[in-house]
Order: structure tokens, then C-alpha cells, then sequence
């Protein structure tokens, strides 16, 4: 164990700057299967200060502070203590909360299409940006009843939404979405900060030549794109400009890929299809769709239209974000018992920490429900042991 150390930090507004003095701060220790192994409380004090002071414990506990202000909960950066480095910097940024919309936007919105014979399945992933210093909880003033709003044609079929907490490999089941007047609603509030919210629905409607895809976007969108394989079926309508046909992944499959331009808050976006889709089949001669690994071509479309509008800001975040599981944790051996000492998380354990850390924020501050709330966790923590098992 580490003889000792100390975890300390500040808790300020991030909205107005100020540091918060008498606020109640908790300390949480996990394991590296993440379950909970030590809490503590403390109360800054009055610049906002607090310190928690841990002896005897394990290196490879990760350290999460956390504090709650206007009914919602904000938690530090995920870390951890080394032999070396026995103190750690652990500051809390707070906002205040707004359920004014104008700092909400859609970075990018892309649309994947998949066909079977007679059925066209529609994923679009919504990369959403909050600009303002504020938390935005939803034009009502209350997360449970809807903060962003989606809408889907009024002819979708086996409706499903997701939510990705850190990486867009990670998208988990979001099934507290609510119905609202004019779609569907995520609960969650969306605090600051560019790709602060990543939201991927999913629908199937009935395929014919010449249909089209239609539904209101509710924030302004910088950019948009269209991924559908190369198999019979074409984009038809204005604005979409037709790129250069992509493969992405390990595919030998090319893709037609459409690239439209802002779309304002209230305004509708329009797909129209014309062809026939050409069915592949599988090795018993079923019919399947032309390609199933949406999340691939989502990022793949992802990096294609940034190429494309030169949307350098997104794509300085996606490299934060992108995979790099290959980069194991640097390990120092213990001298006396031959126990690894480890001094840092690899970034895409980061991600499911953080991760689980937001879903635990989440489910504290009534917005989820615990059987929700119990599986998306079980599957993060799969998730972050099959990373840790891989780099020990």
C-alpha cells in the first residue's frame, strides 16, 4: 500500500467564476473492477478549498471527488495516486443551471442508411455542442421532462435510442427517452463544453423508390452527411451534394456519402431515395442487409466530412476521443513484493471511468431508474475490466 496521501482540490462556478467555500465535497475510492471501496466527505473551506488525507492504501485504487450544487451533481476527472506522485489535484467545476436553448447546437448530424428488401433502417447520430456557460436542463426547467428533443417521421418503426457516455464505441440502451408534443426527449442535462452530449436513434420504415425521410431539427446544425452503401439506392434531392464514394473499416464494400450544408433550429431536413436496393445474403442464402456495423461507418462518415468542411475543432475532440486501446498502463515494479505499481489509467480506460462516473451522477440525481441505471453500468464495467485485462 501507499504509506500515504493526499487528494485535494477547489470547488468553483464555472458560470460565474467564483469559488464555492462551505460545500459539502466526497471522495470515492474503486477498485479496478470499479466496485466502491472508500468514501469519504469533507467541506471546502472558504476559497473553496478541501483536502482528504488516505493512508495504507492500494495503488491501484481510482480517486473520483464530486459535489453537488443547484440539485445536480459534478464530480472531478477520474485518478489515481503512484509511490511517486502521492498527491493528487482533483478541482470541481460547477455551473449554474438554464433552460434558455441559445447555447445548444448541433455540431454534426449523420445519417446511416441500411436496406434490407423491403425496409430501410435509419440511424443518425447527433454530436451536440453546448457553447454557454451554463448547464442546460431543458426549456421546462426540469430534466425529467425532456431536455434535448428529437424527432423521427411519424411512419418509424422499432424506435430506439442510445446515448454514448465517452467513446462513440461505447453507446449504451437510453431507455428513459420521453415523449414530448413534437418527438422525443433525452432527460439528461447537457453541461458545457464542445461533443458534450452524443445521441444515436434508430428507426425502420418501409423502403420504396422515390420515398422520402422527413422530420423537423429543433437546434441550428453546422453540417450534416448521408452514409449508405453503394447498392442500387441514391440521394435525390437538393441540398445533399454527392462526395467521392468511401470504404470504411475493414469492408472491401464502397459507400455513396452526401454532404449537406446548416440546417437553422425549426427547419426540416428531407431525404429523398430513389433505386432498388441490392440485397446481399448470407452463407445459408438469407437475406440480410448490405452492412450491419453502423458504428463503424458513423465514424467513418465522422472523419469523411470533416475531411470534407474542414471541421478542424470536432476533429482535434474525435482524436481526443478516438481509440487507443493499444496503449497499455505504464507499470512500475513494487521492489519487495513483485506487485505492479500503477501510475495512470490508459486514456480509454479514462473514457469508462468517466463514463460510469456520469451514469452515476445520472441515476443520484433522479433522472434514471435503477434497473436502467444497474445494466448500462454493468455493461461500462465489462467494458473497462476486458481494457484493463488486456493491458496487464
Amino acid at each position: 500500500p501507499i504509506p500515504a496521501g493526499i487528494i485535494q482540490g477547489t470547488v468553483d462556478n464555472g458560470t460565474t467564476g467564483e469559488v464555492l467555500p462551505k460545500t459539502e465535497v466526497g471522495l470515492r475510492a474503486f477498485t479496478p473492477d470499479f466496485e466502491e471501496t472508500l468514501t469519504l466527505t469533507t467541506t471546502t473551506d472558504v476559497d473553496g478549498n478541501f483536502r482528504f488525507d488516505v493512508t495504507d492504501v492500494p495503488p491501484n485504487w481510482i480517486y473520483i471527488a464530486g459535489a453537488s450544487f443547484g440539485g445536480l451533481n459534478f464530480s472531478s476527472g477520474a485518478n489515481q495516486l503512484s509511490r511517486d506522485t502521492a498527491s493528487l489535484d482533483m478541482p470541481i467545476t460547477v455551473y449554474d443551471k438554464t433552460s434558455d436553448p441559445a447555447g445548444i447546437n448541433i455540431a454534426q448530424l449523420h445519417v446511416v442508411l441500411e436496406f434490407t428488401q423491403d425496409m430501410v433502417q435509419v440511424s443518425q447520430l447527433y454530436v451536440i455542442n453546448n457553447v454557454g456557460n451554463t448547464v442546460f436542463v431543458g426549456t421546462s426547467g426540469d430534466p425529467t421532462q425532456g431536455v434535448i428533443e428529437v424527432a423521427v417521421p411519424k411512419e418509424a418503426q422499432n424506435l430506439e435510442f442510445l446515448r454514448s457516455f465517452g467513446t462513440m464505441q461505447s453507446f449504451l440502451p437510453a431507455n428513459d427517452f420521453i415523449q414530448t408534443e413534437r418527438g422525443w426527449a433525452d432527460p439528461l442535462p447537457v453541461r458545457p463544453g464542445e461533443g458534450a452530449q452524443t445521441l444515436l436513434v434508430r428507426y425502420l420504415l418501409p423502403y420504396k423508390s422515390g420515398m422520402t425521410i422527413a422530420h423537423p431539427i429543433f437546434y441550428l446544425t453546422s453540417t450534416s452527411t448521408i452514409i449508405l452503401p453503394d447498392a442500387g439506392v441514391s440521394v435525390a434531392n437538393t441540398p445533399w451534394v454527392e462526395q467521392e464514394p468511401q470504404a470504411f473499416g475493414q469492408s472491401n464494400s464502397t459507400f455513396r456519402n452526401y454532404v449537406g450544408p446548416s440546417v437553422p433550429a425549426g427547419e426540416t431536413i428531407t431525404i429523398e431515395l430513389k433505386g432498388r436496393p441490392e440485397v446481399v445474403t448470407d452463407t445459408a442464402g438469407a437475406a440480410v442487409v448490405n452492412r450491419d456495423q453502423t458504428t463503424e461507418l458513423l465514424i467513418g462518415g465522422g472523419a469523411l466530412l470533416l475531411a470534407a468542411v474542414g471541421g478542424i475543432f470536432l476533429w482535434r475532440f474525435w482524436q481526443k476521443r478516438s481509440a487507443v486501446d493499444d496503449e497499455a498502463w505504464e507499470e512500475e515494479p513494487q521492489a519487495e513484493t513483485g506487485v505492479s505499481e500503477t501510475s495512470e489509467t490508459s486514456p480509454a480506460a479514462d473514457e469508462l471511468i468517466q463514463a460510469i462516473a456520469n451514469l452515476d451522477d445520472a441515476f443520484e440525481s433522479g433522472t434514471m431508474d435503477e434497473a436502467a441505471y444497474q445494466a448500462q453500468r454493468d455493461q461500462l464495467k465489462q467494458q473497462l475490466t476486458a481494457i484493463w485485462t488486456t493491458d496487464h
